[in-house]
C-alpha cells in the first residue's frame, strides 16, 4: 500500500469479469493481471510502500471520478470534512495520480520564469 495516500487505486474492470473467469476457470488476461497488480501488488516496489491486510471495494457507478459535476461538487463543498471520507479520498487520488507529472511539470516552468523576472529587474536597476 502506497504509504502516501493508505491505500492503492485503480481504474478496472468489474468484479463480476473476475468471478466469470473464476468460474470458467480461465487464466486471467495481460491487462486483468495487471489491473490485480497495481491494485494489490505482491511485491513491495519502492520504499514509500508497505505491506499489509488489504480489503478491496469497488465503485459501482462508472466514471464516477470523470464527472464533472462530482468534482465540482466536492470542490465547492462547504464541509471540509467531506474530504476525509474514502470515497472522496479515491477520487482525489485518482485524478492526482494522472496530474501530478503535468504539475510539477508547470511548477518547475513557474520557478524558471520567477529567475527570468528577477534577472530582468536586476539587470534593468543596473
Amino acid at each position: 500500500v502506497n504509504q502516501e495516500a493508505g491505500f492503492n487505486t485503480t481504474v478496472g474492470p468489474h468484479s463480476c469479469v473476475f468471478t466469470d473467469l473464476f468460474n470458467q476457470k480461465k487464466a486471467l488476461e495481460d491487462n486483468l493481471l495487471n489491473f490485480v497488480n497495481c491494485l494489490v501488488p505482491q511485491m513491495r516496489d519502492s520504499r514509500d510502500s508497505m505491506q499489509v491486510p488489504v480489503t478491496t471495494y469497488t465503485c459501482h457507478i462508472p466514471d464516477i471520478h470523470r464527472d464533472l459535476r462530482v468534482l465540482l461538487a466536492l470542490a465547492d463543498c462547504p464541509n471540509d470534512g467531506i474530504y476525509a471520507t474514502n470515497g472522496c479520498r479515491v477520487i482525489v487520488n485518482t485524478k492526482w495520480k494522472a496530474e501530478r507529472s503535468l504539475a510539477r511539470l508547470r511548477l518547475i516552468i513557474a520557478g524558471i520564469e520567477v529567475v527570468n523576472f528577477l534577472s530582468i529587474n536586476y539587470i534593468l536597476d543596473e
